[in-house]
């Protein structure tokens, strides 16, 4: 059988072991280490995934605290690292967006902009409460920012 260039060039340098010369490994001892299905790996790392979604998540409403005042969907595409599109339903009316953080702000707050309309459902005081929140938020994202640790202006 011709072997091609690639495959001799490198059997020269010992990086390619022919097949025929291969070590041979019992099959019972590559299923040794397996585990099996009812020994509870299984469940112990979805509670870690879960456990760090859930960390990262309250990680994120730190520095963007309107996102505890929507529902994010929690199918298959979410996204809870941040960026993006998220797909999220306004906990006051209910409507569903498929959209960015910036969205959410203009429609809790009912600021002007994005086509996404204000929410009618939140009263003039919790929006007051709802924008300190904001605020905070905000100044923790540029204080975390790696250009103002760096000591670099924010704008030039």
């Amino acid at each position: 059988m011709a072997q091609s260039r690639a495959a001799r060039k490198g059997e020269k340098k010992g990086k390619n072991v022919p097949i025929g010369d291969a070590p041979h490994v019992p099959i019972s001892s590559v299923f040794a280490s397996v585990p099996s299905v009812g020994s509870g790996v299984a469940i112990a790392t979805s509670n870690v995934e879960g456990r760090i979604n859930l960390e990262r998540q309250q990680a994120q409403e730190i520095k963007y605290p309107l996102w505890k005042y929507v529902t994010r969907d929690q199918g298959k595409g979410s996204k809870l690292k941040g960026g993006g599109n998220v797909s999220w339903a306004c906990s006051y009316c209910n409507n569903h967006f498929k959209s960015i953080y910036l969205h959410v702000k203009v429609h809790m707050l009912g600021l002007p902009g994005c086509g996404i309309g204000a929410c009618i459902n939140v009263s003039v005081a919790k929006r007051k409460e709802m924008e300190k929140e904001a605020n905070v938020g905000a100044a923790r994202v540029v204080a975390s920012s790696k250009k103002t640790r760096m000591g670099m202006p924010l704008h030039s």
